[in-house]
């Protein structure tokens, strides 16, 4: 899936692309966002909360999480 690759490919990024990442998740939060994590987890070998977790910081990274999480979980 297209966007679980931009989404990896922002969290990569050295420094992260936060502008990137905060539309990407935003975007899809509600429309398709558990098949992206899907499609994260098969081509990163780890969930995108993991990586969220080790790339962004504080409240961000707090907001990011709970977007992703959403009702899914």
């Amino acid at each position: 899936m297209v966007y679980a690759s931009w989404i990896y490919d922002s969290l990569k990024v050295m420094g992260t692309n936060d502008d990137d990442l905060i539309r990407l998740i935003l975007s899809r939060a509600e429309i398709d966002l558990q098949n992206i994590k899907e499609a994260y987890h098969k081509m990163a070998e780890k969930p995108l909360i993991e990586d969220i977790a080790v790339e962004t910081s504080g409240d961000y990274k707090n907001m990011l999480i709970a977007l992703v999480k959403g009702n899914f979980e």
